[in-house]
């Protein structure tokens, strides 16, 4: 978990400034305070929140407290620079809750993790990025309807969307419906036949569907892809390692 919350700290701190009411020289400092040393910007971030600093003071705040790897002050940091960005653009203010809830994600709190998806998608119901976010929350909670209601709206904006097919495939195959299950797999895989997660996921609905060979073929594929491409360490290929070694142990 941690290398992920390192990647996290770093995604978020290459975001573009969205548009904050301080002054963007302030930010700039505070953001450069948070790559180089967290936990003061985390302090001077507050103190500046409570000097009058707004949306820009809490995002810093936010991105400080992910880079020091506490998620949870993290994530609601993220809610409440959202929640202060009134002035923002809609799509600039739900990319913030989504930032929260990816936090919250990662922390290992769904629940608040799902309020912060349920937030963006109030002032952007239309917004894939948070229909996706939020499909793959409930896909933690195995809430496999609410999951496929999600990405059925999702891929209503755009039918090409990899990561949607993929979760839609897991939605169908969370409710036994194997065979759009396997439909949105193989889709997935004709827009993007090297992602690991299409694969793994085919290679499931296989098994289940005792294609045994044709599992086994998709789970060396991942592991073979992920290789060659520098990912052998890729969630997805230690998945496919444990689920190929299942495929060879005899029944007992």
């Amino acid at each position: 978990m941690m290398h992920l919350r390192t990647a996290l700290a770093a995604f978020l701190l290459s975001l573009p400034v969205p548009a904050l009411a301080a002054g963007v020289a302030d930010y700039d400092a505070c953001t450069a305070l948070a790559r180089s040393d967290p936990a003061k910007a985390a302090k001077e971030a507050a103190l500046w929140a409570k000097a009058g600093g707004g949306a820009a003071a809490l995002h810093c705040k936010a991105l400080a407290l992910v880079a020091e790897n506490k998620l949870t002050s993290g994530g609601a940091a993220f809610m409440a620079a959202a929640a202060a960005m009134t002035g923002a653009p809609v799509e600039e203010r739900a990319s913030v809750y989504d930032q929260a809830g990816n936090v919250y994600l990662l922390a290992g709190k769904d629940a608040e993790a799902l309020k912060s998806f349920t937030a963006g998608l109030k002032i952007a119901p239309s917004d894939t990025t948070l229909l996706i976010d939020r499909a793959r929350a409930y896909q933690l909670q195995k809430k496999w309807k609410e999951s496929g209601r999600d990405l059925d709206a999702a891929l209503a904006e755009n039918p090409n969307l990899v990561d949607a097919l993929t979760l839609r495939s897991a939605a169908f195959m969370g409710l036994e419906i194997l065979t759009p299950a396997l439909i949105d797999a193989n889709r997935a895989l004709d827009l993007a036949p090297h992602n690991l997660q299409a694969l793994l996921q085919r290679g499931l609905i296989l098994e289940q569907q005792r294609d045994i060979a044709g599992a086994r073929k998709d789970y060396e594929t991942v592991i073979q892809f992920a290789a060659q491409s520098g990912r052998k360490d890729d969630p997805a290929a230690l998945a496919a390692k444990t689920y190929l070694a299942r495929l060879q142990t005899p029944a007992q």
